[in-house]
């Protein structure tokens, strides 16, 4: 017990450090961090309304897999980053109300990162002392504080310094899997993906435990099946199926002039305080995917070391890692017009692996110094440092006013769908709606659904909102009407909500008797832009018409086209076919009929079987070494 007394106590000093930092979002009352981005806030419009969804499905014991509120039907578990699985998640939002939930687990996320950033930098340095500086550093450093309105991007990023720990001690490569499953749970995939290129490279750097490395990699894939496969058929729909062109994978890349941030954090301007430049000013640069900041100490730490050549490998990815986070900027650019590279967006985030190399470099040079004193000096002095860089940096207000339901909601169309124009000053701009049980044209996600983006293409080019007064064409009305949509908003001013009310809107589900072959999107757009389509008779069908659907009436679902739904028609399983682009329909005969419609993913059952069966041979990993009789024969 004696010899894990400093490892609890350096458990407890980041524990004490995390826990007064948050201490704000809970007391006096909890409240909710609502940074901005850009005209909207990730963690308002996207992580809250998200965590919010698997809070409330939770509460039922159920999983958030449909949302029917957004952009008229929308796969979030399949899109993954509500984390729905992931550990934490799991436990904090089924147990607390969701204000406490959802700040706990940004609490938590710190935590864990912390601690897995100590162990890592204590088996690599051998200094307690030194591990401990870098794990406070973390905990306070630009790479996660400015990143709290992204959470599941912090929860992927927290298991890496845990997986990194994993790939020293090969043998029980079983830990390594079930890391990687939950980091692939927490929703993140980019983080999956830069951690175990870290991790591999490391690997191969020792020249041993390659092979067992992989075997558990792919373990840790085939655990997290129930996740991965529904994730793989939604990225087969969605509008970038095999990945992004190379100048947007590589656009939102790290300026070499960010460097000097690495010394003073808001050297080239403070978004909280407007003097940041907007990234399409900025060669693509946003704030804090490039803030690295980790204080002075262990930055002139890392570079004495550095210059004395401390450590071959991490002095390599630390230069690796500044080409690849470059991305555009560097001569490594090319490299983002290829898989798997091509499949994320903003290589500035390669900066985590550019940090943690920064802190282990560091701590290899702290664990030279002998005086407990005087290091114990140097990690209060750096805490102390960050603490006062990022104390005032969020924006929070009390969770009971913002979560209260706007009282423009009070003027939408009960059941209805609504649009949004020019919205960023208000609360009604998707996803924030689902937090009062109102349905949006269009939804706010990581990346978007191939059909649905062409429907809000072609809507967003027949809205003109020059000189803030928004101009719908004759098309742009009979588009809102095919998706159901009730009511307009537009908002020019943060006092100045206009709701204009959509009465020819068609109903959530209706029965059309004309059907228009259209193979393409284009030959869609064009066809529902003739006058001869009309709206509530007329319906867009993307197949040719079979035989036995000749003749027959089509009855159209609104919701959004995707796989896993079932349909039954009069209690008989009826084939849905893509309609309206991108809405449902099932051809039925003339007479009166009932059609259900099931969402029921063969993904997910797929995903499901092979993470079961996974568990099983984890299970089998474990019980061998604990119990070795049960596997012996007996006679």
């Amino acid at each position: 017990m004696k010899k894990y007394l400093p490892d609890m106590c350096a458990i407890a000093f980041i524990l004490c450090i995390v826990s007064i930092f948050f201490f704000p979002f809970f007391f006096p009352e909890p409240k909710l961090l609502v940074t901005p981005d850009f005209g909207r806030s990730d963690s308002w419009h996207f992580s809250i309304p998200t965590k919010f969804l698997l809070w409330k499905s939770l509460q039922h014991n159920t999983l958030p897999l449909w949302v029917p509120e957004l952009g008229g039907g929308f796969p979030l578990f399949a899109e993954g980053q509500v984390g729905a699985l992931f550990p934490l998640n799991l436990i904090l939002f089924k147990l607390f109300d969701f204000a406490i939930a959802y700040n706990l687990a940004l609490a938590s996320t710190v935590f864990v990162f912390s601690v897995g950033t100590y162990f890592f930098l204590d088996v690599m340095t051998k200094s307690r002392l030194g591990a401990l500086l870098g794990a406070t550093a973390i905990a306070l450093s630009g790479i996660v504080i400015p990143q709290l309105p992204h959470i599941s991007l912090l929860q992927g990023l927290s298991l890496m310094p845990w997986i990194l720990l994993a790939t020293t001690a090969l043998p029980r490569f079983w830990w390594l899997s079930i890391l990687v499953a939950f980091q692939i749970f927490a929703g993140f995939p980019q983080a999956t993906f830069i951690t175990l290129l870290f991790a591999a490279g490391y690997v191969l750097w020792q020249k041993k435990g390659f092979v067992a490395f992989l075997c558990a990699v792919f373990l840790g894939i085939a655990l997290a099946g129930i996740q991965i496969v529904p994730s793989l058929e939604f990225l087969h729909q969605s509008s970038q199926p095999t990945g992004f062109s190379a100048d947007v994978a590589s656009y939102y890349s790290y300026p070499w002039k960010h460097l000097i941030t690495l010394v003073k954090p808001f050297a080239l301007g403070n978004p909280k305080e407007g003097t940041y430049p907007h990234f399409a000013a900025f060669d693509g640069s946003i704030f804090w995917e490039n803030s690295g900041f980790v204080g002075l100490v262990p930055l002139i730490f890392a570079l004495i070391s550095l210059a004395r050549g401390s450590s071959t490998f991490f002095l390599v990815t630390c230069l690796m890692s500044l080409f690849l986070m470059t991305g555009s900027h560097s001569p490594l650019y090319l490299i983002y017009s290829f898989w798997p590279f091509n499949l994320f967006r903003v290589p500035s985030r390669f900066i985590w692996v550019f940090v943690l190399s920064i802190l282990v470099l560091s701590s290899l040079r702290i664990s030279k110094i002998r005086s407990k004193f005087f290091l114990v000096l140097l990690i209060l002095l750096n805490t102390a440092q960050l603490w006062t860089t990022w104390q005032q940096y969020h924006a929070l207000v009390p969770a009971k006013e913002w979560l209260a339901a706007p009282k423009t909601l009070a003027s939408l169309t009960p059941n209805g769908k609504f649009y949004t124009v020019g919205v960023e000053n208000t609360p009604l701009l998707p996803d924030s709606n689902v937090l009062w049980n109102y349905a949006s044209t269009h939804v706010y996600a990581g990346r978007f659904l191939a059909r649905s983006s062409y429907i809000e293409a072609l809507l967003h080019s027949q809205i003109d909102t020059s000189n803030h007064i928004a101009t719908i064409s004759a098309f742009g009305e009979k588009l809102l009407s095919l998706t159901g949509t009730t009511d307009l908003v537009t908002a020019w001013q943060p006092d100045a909500v206009t709701i204009v009310k959509k009465s020819n809107a068609l109903p959530r589900q209706y029965i059309a008797n004309n059907p228009v072959l259209a193979k393409t999107f284009t030959e869609a757009a064009a066809k529902l832009k003739d006058a001869s389509f009309m709206l509530g008779q007329s319906v867009l069908v993307h197949r040719p018409i079979e035989g036995n659907q000749e003749g027959k009436r089509v009855f159209v679902s609104t919701d959004t086209y995707y796989p896993g739904w079932h349909a039954t028609v009069d209690g008989k399983e009826a084939n849905i076919v893509p309609v309206n682009i991108s809405q449902r329909g099932v051809f039925i005969p003339e007479g009166d009929h009932r059609v259900v419609f099931t969402y029921q993913p063969d993904s997910l059952k797929v995903g499901a079987a092979i993470s079961f069966f996974a568990s099983l041979f984890i299970l089998l990993l474990v019980g061998y070494p604990l119990f070795p009789w049960l596997f012996r024969r007996h006679p």
